[in-house]
């Protein structure tokens, strides 16, 4: 099966695909590195740039397969349940605005069978982190659900 790539405005030559892999000039894919916030970049030769531009990848990979950019919704929004910023599938993207991050995480629950799975991987000795990445959630969610899952008796102490 074939990997759609498709070019990406604003960074002549570069190509994305939906899984959020970035392919340079020559078709090579590209190494990108997490910054200090956690989002995923690439650094990318622009013609005519005097050094190395940096680009967030979760705007490539919105800006290739979703519209452009609606004024006033500037930003690339992560659906909800993949709120790590490592996660750039193209299915999990849209164009968004501040507000909407906010309401966004405001709005994010874990499901009961999440908490359940939560609680059974913590007893099997699985650490927070690693519970936060099969989950899709983060390591303070993780946390504070156990936290409660225990005041509440479901879980041992």
């Amino acid at each position: 099966m074939r990997c759609e790539k498709r070019c990406v405005p604003g960074c002549p030559g570069y190509k994305v695909d939906r899984q959020g892999n970035v392919y340079a000039l020559d078709g090579r894919k590209m190494r990108p590195f997490v910054d200090r916030s956690g989002a995923v970049r690439v650094n990318l030769s622009i013609k005519g740039a005097k050094h190395n531009v940096t680009h967030y990848v979760v705007r490539m990979v919105c800006a290739a397969f979703h519209d452009s950019v609606v004024p006033g919704r500037d930003i690339a929004v992560r659906d909800h349940r993949y709120r790590s910023k490592k996660i750039n599938h193209a299915n999990r993207l849209r164009w968004g605005t501040q507000a909407d991050v906010k309401k966004k995480k405001s709005r994010c629950r874990l499901s009961d069978s999440e908490k359940l799975q939560i609680a059974s991987l913590s007893e099997r000795g699985v650490v927070q982190h690693d519970i936060a990445i099969r989950i899709g959630t983060s390591q303070p969610n993780v946390c504070n659900t156990l936290k409660r899952l225990r005041d509440l008796g479901k879980i041992n102490a």
